[in-house]
């Protein structure tokens, strides 16, 4: 069985959680991460998302090491009816052969792939959209409030 290792990508702002009182989103790491990882994953007061939330990489052996979110610069999760791929916010740094690798797994599992990730376009810009075609997804470019609903910005108070 896989273990995180020294990929703390989940919590660097790649997922959209609360932690304790703590808004982490996209640009909005977790206040706990530490240069070794997390800094509470072995107290009681971890909230049970932490310990819960499982990545592509984690889940499936098939897919290989070099594949590893640190790695490649984007985090896969695999829902029951896609998959969402997000793009390292603080480093924007993404692996190419990466990409197409997640292109191809998601055309062999036959999941829609949605996307957000830092676009080429300039510093502050990013990319969502969806590779497979899907009537609730267009392809839009922006700022991560742009792009972005308020919800997913636990901006919805």
């Amino acid at each position: 069985m896989r273990t995180c290792g020294e990929c703390t990508l989940c919590c660097r702002g790649t997922l959209t959680v609360k932690i304790h009182e703590h808004k982490v989103f996209p640009g909005s790491p977790c206040p706990y991460i530490t240069e070794c990882g997390c800094g509470i994953y072995e107290d009681e007061s971890r909230p049970e998302v932490c310990g819960a939330y499982k990545c592509m990489w984690l889940m499936d052996e098939n897919i290989p090491d070099w594949m590893r979110p640190d790695r490649v610069g984007f985090i896969m999760t695999l829902y029951e009816k896609y998959v969402v791929l997000t793009g390292d916010f603080i480093n924007k740094t993404i692996s190419g052969s990466g990409i197409i690798h997640a292109i191809k797994l998601c055309k062999t599992i036959k999941k829609p792939l949605f996307y957000t990730i830092p676009s080429a376009a300039g510093q502050d810009l990013y990319d969502r959209g969806s590779i497979v075609d899907h009537p609730d997804t267009h392809n839009r470019m922006g700022t991560l409030y742009e792009i972005f609903e308020p919800v997913e910005l636990l901006n919805d108070e």
